[in-house]
């Protein structure tokens, strides 16, 4: 019996048919392909309706189809139009069947005049361009329509979404100067919402959020004139109001403020609940959540040498008042060392609550909830 050759160390062992180069080529092709699928939708319709033109010329019938096309045209641009501004669900069969993914999701964008314009314009070319191809004989592959087709119409469909569909470059982060000459310019001027106020020692405090000073007009302007004016502030800077907040500072002084910018609202990351060791048994205080720049939010259950504390929670619908006493109730239940007792003036979602702590009872839990 004799044994075949083996091949050396490090020789390439592969067929010489190819193999999977082929397989390899078309996976990288639909790898492309689909890295550019927002690009892609005028080529494909204008291959389609191309395709159906020359089909078009060849039919017995073709003008009647090409008819066809010029009223399903208009009426496609109609229904996207529609699309387009439709809101969220109102129906509750609606919202069932878009919960469950069989609706699609509302775009609740609508369309702008200048794409109505450029979209009826390309449906009307397009429609007209069908319509003398049976009457002509001429199909989108033969002369003159070649050039209509696919060197005017083509690239004046395709060019405007391309660029609509483009990479932005991202703007630069504004600099300290930068900073303080946008406060001077659009807050602190006469016609801005705190005239006569500077922004002082703008810092950077690490991935990509920033703090400064806010130095008000004395006599005219206090602390809560800064917080109440936090929505033209990001106005000013043209940012989300959720990535701005003010503050006072540390003392207490009325004439100043601090103003906090983060490029990622920390209040939006949802907390893990940390179990038992959320609440301090030494000095009853526990922890909530995170402040806006991301410390603890602390909660005092008790105060030691004093006894229970009693606490008043109100706010509009919606504020979160229901979401806060289970946060209390499930601190509690943890610790093993607290009787509470809610209530509510009405029967809903608690809106108002009385509670009674009490540090030094045994370990049971109970939660009496009254309406």
């Amino acid at each position: 019996m004799t044994k075949s050759p083996t091949a050396p160390a490090g020789a390439d062992t592969t067929p010489a048919t190819g193999g999977p180069l082929p397989r390899r080529i078309a996976h990288g092709t639909w790898r492309r392909l689909h890295r550019n699928r927002r690009h892609l939708p005028p080529l494909a319709a204008s291959l389609v309706l191309s395709g159906y033109g020359q089909a078009l010329t060849h039919a017995p019938h073709g003008l009647v189809g090409a008819l066809a096309v010029d009223a399903a045209l208009p009426a496609a641009v109609l229904v996207t139009r529609t699309w387009r501004r439709k809101g969220p669900y109102i129906r509750r069969t609606a919202k069932f069947l878009h919960r469950h993914r069989v609706l699609p999701t509302p775009p609740n964008r609508p369309m702008r005049r200048a794409e109505l314009i450029r979209t009826s314009a390309a449906a009307a070319a397009t429609g007209a361009l069908l319509t003398v191809m049976p009457l002509t004989h001429t199909g989108p592959f033969q002369a003159p329509m070649t050039g209509l087709w696919w060197l005017a119409l083509t690239p004046a469909t395709a060019i405007p979404w391309w660029w609509r569909r483009r990479i932005r470059s991202v703007a630069e982060p504004l600099s300290a100067e930068g900073r303080v000459a946008v406060w001077e310019a659009k807050v602190g001027s006469t016609r801005g919402a705190l005239p006569g106020s500077k922004l002082l020692e703008p810092v950077d405090t690490g991935d990509g959020a920033w703090e400064a000073l806010i130095e008000l007009d004395g006599g005219r302007q206090t602390t809560a004139s800064a917080i109440s004016a936090t929505t033209l502030i990001a106005s000013a800077y043209d940012l989300p109001i959720s990535s701005i907040a003010v503050d006072g500072v540390p003392g207490g002084a009325a004439s100043r403020a601090k103003l906090m910018v983060y490029d990622k609202n920390p209040l939006k990351s949802v907390p893990v609940f940390p179990g038992p060791e959320a609440l301090d048994v030494k000095t009853g205080i526990a922890r909530l959540g995170l402040h806006i720049d991301g410390g603890p939010a602390q909660y005092q259950m008790w105060r030691p040498g004093w006894g229970a504390v009693h606490t008043h929670i109100s706010g509009a619908t919606g504020s979160g008042k229901s979401a806060l006493l289970r946060s209390l109730f499930s601190i509690e239940r943890h610790s093993g060392l607290v009787t509470s007792r809610a209530a509510t003036p009405r029967k809903a979602s608690p809106s108002a609550s009385g509670r009674t702590t009490c540090p030094t009872s045994p370990p049971a839990w109970t939660n009496a909830w009254r309406c």
